[in-house]
């Protein structure tokens, strides 16, 4: 049914921070996408350059990990929504800013993904 639905149209899926560094693995996901229309794409995320290998990437981008405060200003644009309802989320808004400044260090280069 998936091949069927594929191979009429183009598709761009996206494996985020794809970590697999065994060829057989990427062989098994690249299985799913054979009948694709022509045109479609592949984007990979990952942190890993020997995936780029298993991949074969035609085309690589190293993005730098975003600052401290480039972070934190996610998670306060994100998080505007979530402070309209107090009632959820506490009363006490330095409070809370205070808890979620704490997520960049306790997290490593890993914590983006709560502003996601």
């Amino acid at each position: 049914m998936l091949r069927d639905v594929l191979f009429t149209r183009k598709f761009l899926p996206v494996p985020d921070d794809y970590w697999s560094e065994s060829p057989a693995d990427w062989d098994v996901l690249c299985l799913l996408f054979r009948f694709g229309s022509k045109g479609s794409k592949i984007i990979v995320t990952t942190r890993s350059a020997k995936i780029l290998l298993i991949v074969s990437c035609s085309k690589a981008y190293k993005l730098e990990i975003l600052s401290d405060d480039d972070c934190w200003k996610l998670i306060e644009q994100r998080t505007l929504v979530c402070n309209a309802n107090e009632s959820e989320f506490g009363t006490d808004q330095q409070t809370n800013n205070k808890e979620m400044q704490r997520l960049p260090s306790s997290c490593g280069d890993t914590w983006m993904c709560f502003a996601l």
